[in-house]
């Protein structure tokens, strides 16, 4: 979480509040929150120096915007051309969400990064699968091995939906990249 909120600050100063609403507009469609998590992880990013306080209005309980200081777009861009850890809808989709805020030279190996670990997850599927059916399943688990094998190929089919999706927009982003 601390990451998208960096790339939201990229975009723009934000309140507390402001970030909740931007999580609720754009970022809930990748990334569940909460208000409390969204705080922890804002006072966090304050705490370690990724953020500070860019204006405080009077008084105690003033509302006050944050923007990232020099550490947190560090960590940002970093973080944006890392390897893709955890679940890819959310780490991987965060990462095309903010892809307008890098340059354009360095989206294509973000881009190809994001593909091979799409492409890994899809092997790892298909592995699975092709291990499955080898398996003789005993009649009395036979209706459980058909509703793992439902699960499974649901996942297949949105992994191998993502593969084709992704690999599409990188001809487009290569394109367009191209064209300018």
């Amino acid at each position: 979480m601390s990451y998208v909120i960096l790339g939201l600050l990229h975009i723009a100063r934000m309140s507390l509040y402001d970030l909740m609403k931007a999580f609720e507009a754009g970022v809930s469609l990748f990334y569940g929150s909460s208000a409390g998590s969204i705080k922890r992880s804002l006072d966090k990013l304050l705490e370690e120096g990724a953020v500070e306080v860019t204006h405080q209005e009077p008084g105690a309980r003033g509302r006050r915007e944050y923007g990232p200081t020099s550490l947190g777009r560090q960590k940002f861009a970093t973080w944006m051309q890392a390897e893709i850890r955890g679940n890819f809808d959310v780490t991987g989709v965060a990462r095309i969400y903010f892809l307008g805020l890098i340059p354009a030279a360095d989206r294509p190996p973000i881009i190809a990064r994001l593909r091979e670990r799409i492409t890994a997850e899809l092997e790892r599927l298909e592995s699975v699968e092709r291990q499955i059916s080898e398996q003789a399943v005993p009649d009395e688990y036979r209706d459980v091995g058909r509703f793992n094998q439902a699960a499974l190929h649901y996942g297949l089919s949105s992994t191998r939906r993502t593969y084709d999706w992704l690999t599409a927009f990188e001809a487009e982003v290569k394109g367009r990249e191209e064209a300018e």
